[in-house]
């Protein structure tokens, strides 16, 4: 009779364990989507803003001549197929490190982001091969020699920055990879403001009194 006395106290206070409800904060399917899109609008501003800085440099070309925006449309063409070539290839460990960083495994997280700046490095030889390679193809594709001038005087002033725009992407990752995207959308803005000024003071030339830059035209 004691036992089965106590079952329904066993049995009450078992039940009111599995319904007491959980103190456990669950985000609502609408603040997760108002988080998603605000970091998500972040990146595709930033990403908005790279590809205004070749806008940036066609727009200025354009009031140079027509060869220089020629040029700069040929270059420009084939490093943006670099770009989102090395961009789709280098975002495969996006998510492998984001997922070790909110794990607090920052030694697998160092890892991914590691192995990702070596692939980085590796799509920037390519880069630089394929852009050392630029004038000697148009020569073979019969393209006019003024035009072929043009684009090396393009390439090897901006070659550097094409090259180091690999390892941008790697350092972009390892970033969003870390939820941060505040930071990197200031980068981005910062690098479209200095793009402009430097295209017009190095493309046009400017006089500060006795400090004088000089015109370099598309080189600029």
């Amino acid at each position: 009779m004691q036992e089965a006395g106590r079952l329904p106290k066993r049995y009450d206070s078992q039940n009111d364990h599995m319904t007491q409800p959980s103190h456990t904060a669950i985000p609502s399917l609408r603040s997760e989507m108002l988080r998603l899109s605000l970091f998500g609008g972040r990146l595709a501003v930033s990403e908005l803003i790279l590809f205004s800085l070749f806008l940036t440099d066609i727009l200025m070309l354009g009031m140079i001549g027509e060869l220089s925006l020629t040029a700069a449309l040929l270059v420009n063409s084939c490093f943006v197929l670099c770009y989102v070539t090395a961009l789709g290839l280098l975002q495969g460990g996006l998510p492998i490190a984001s997922r070790y960083f909110e794990e607090d495994d920052l030694s697998a997280f160092h890892g991914v982001t590691g192995a990702t700046l070596v692939l980085a490095l590796i799509c920037a030889a390519v880069v630089l091969i394929t852009f050392l390679a630029f004038p000697p193809v148009l020569h073979a594709l019969s393209y006019p020699h003024d035009l072929i001038t043009e684009c090396w005087r393009y390439i090897a002033f901006i070659l550097p920055a094409l090259v180091l725009a690999m390892i941008y992407i790697a350092v972009r990752n390892a970033i969003i990879a870390t939820g941060n995207s505040r930071g990197f959308i200031e980068l981005s803005i910062a690098g479209l403001a200095l793009n402009a000024l430097f295209n017009y003071v190095l493309g046009f030339g400017v006089n500060f009194g006795s400090l004088s830059v000089p015109a370099m035209g598309i080189a600029g």
